[in-house]
């Protein structure tokens, strides 16, 4: 083991591109989980601090407090792991994701004492119950990852757990492979756990979907591995930058004319005016519709100059070409598109997808900003949560065997609440046994 920089474990969500990245990420992190396992040993079903554990490390002590679940404060510098998380991406996955969880676990134990109280129906339990569950799993779970990561591992791990380790699994090594192995399989989003069962008192691992989903009643988690698609996104995606750089290369080295579509993707879609943007891209030609006219036919060719001068009159034409009215629709649009609405797109995007994380039977998200892609769980049929999004009041699309949503760029923080209410109560309705009785 090295003394570099490096922490512990986390990922993606779907394609074969990220799997590899979510192998990748936990081998090269695996270290610095090694160098954790010595701050806390088993003693039965409980963690017990050792007495070099300070109260600010031990995550019994610092996630719940006077009669609420408080955000416990990081315990290092936001930039103190990289470079495999950099102080974007952990600022992010502490200050907003693992804060919504905490919000989200308040919000639905409030609800669960108006419901007790009698002001609020009990027809609404199973909904509140579901959100409880979901948020404080989520922040239990966060709240021990901080902890488990360091940006100075330990060389040699010791101490009661490691013996329990070896007693269990035959050696380090053998557990972290298992242990690897359990957080890459997750399917979707979830956590790699190595905890104490309650009923055997030894050590065991398993991967939980979500947070709160195929985990074994009682565990008590000691060492989790976050492969959420937030955990990791910023800095490994899915390596699509690395791609289309080598593409602009290629079409450099072999004078090619590099053509980007953001016919859908253009004019704020994804939070950026141009969706290459967030690849540091530059395309020799960029074709855009739709969102540029605002809801008039338009179409439009951006190129450079050296494009440029090899289109002489009559050599590109387009049916929906440019006349006063789409045109004068079109510089309203383009006006628009200053830093603040920007903001609010990206904004009301983290929103929806903080949301859509939480509803039920979601397996995986993809895609950026307010492009968003829904895989469901097996049984549930894109097509059937459409058609019931629908009679609701919801517009929505599909593509294959996805829920698409592509939500105007205007939208509220309000817009996206009743959104994701809906389209929470048509999964929450949804019967998989009967979906595929109909299939």
């Amino acid at each position: 083991m090295n003394n570099s920089k490096t922490i512990h474990v986390q990922t993606p969500m779907h394609s074969h591109g990220a799997d590899m990245n979510r192998r990748r990420f936990i081998a090269l992190s695996s270290l610095a989980a090694l160098g954790t396992i010595s701050q806390a040993r088993a003693t039965g079903p409980f963690i017990q601090p050792q007495h070099k554990m300070t109260k600010q490390q031990d995550p019994s002590t610092i996630g719940y407090a006077d009669g609420k679940y408080v955000l416990p404060p990081l315990p290092y510098a936001y930039d103190a792991l990289e470079p495999m998380l950099d102080e974007k991406t952990v600022r992010i996955h502490h200050d907003k994701h693992h804060a919504a969880y905490v919000a989200g676990a308040n919000a639905a134990a409030e609800k669960l004492r108006e419901i007790a109280d009698g002001k609020l129906d009990a027809s609404a339990t199973t909904n509140w119950v579901r959100n409880l569950s979901f948020n404080a799993s989520g922040h239990v779970l966060h709240t021990i990852y901080w902890t488990n990561m360091t940006p100075d591992p330990k060389k040699e791990p010791q101490g009661p757990l490691v013996d329990a380790i070896k007693e269990k699994f035959g050696s380090l090594e053998a557990m972290m492979k298992e242990f690897k192995a359990a957080s890459q399989g997750v399917e979707g989003s979830g956590w790699g756990i190595l905890g104490v069962d309650p009923i055997s008192k030894t050590l065991v691992i398993c991967g939980a979907e979500k947070h709160q989903n195929l985990e074994i009643p009682g565990l008590v988690p000691i060492l989790v591995c976050d492969v959420w698609e937030h955990a990791y996104y910023l800095d490994y995606q899915n390596r699509r930058p690395d791609y289309v750089q080598a593409v602009r290369k290629l079409c450099d080295e072999k004078d090619l004319v590099l053509i980007v579509d953001e016919v859908q993707t253009g004019v704020g879609r994804t939070g950026t005016f141009l969706c290459c943007e967030h690849y540091n891209l530059q395309p020799d030609v960029v074709t855009l519709a739709k969102g540029l006219g605002g809801g008039l036919p338009i179409g439009a060719v951006l190129m450079n100059e050296k494009v440029a001068a090899g289109m002489g009159p009559s050599s590109h034409g387009s049916t929906f070409g440019g006349n006063p009215v789409v045109c004068a629709g079109a510089n309203v649009v383009v006006d628009r598109m200053d830093a603040s609405f920007l903001a609010n797109v990206n904004e009301r995007a983290v929103q929806l997808r903080t949301g859509l994380e939480k509803l039920p039977r979601v397996r995986s998200l993809s895609g950026i900003g307010l492009m968003v892609g829904i895989e469901f769980l097996e049984g549930i049929k894109a097509a059937d949560v459409l058609a019931a999004c629908r009679e609701k009041g919801l517009l929505v699309l599909t593509a294959k065997t996805r829920l698409r949503l592509l939500p105007p760029l205007t939208l509220t923080a309000h817009d996206v609440e009743m959104a994701l209410d809906i389209l929470g109560s048509v999964l929450a309705e949804m019967d998989p046994s009967k979906t595929e009785e109909q299939a």
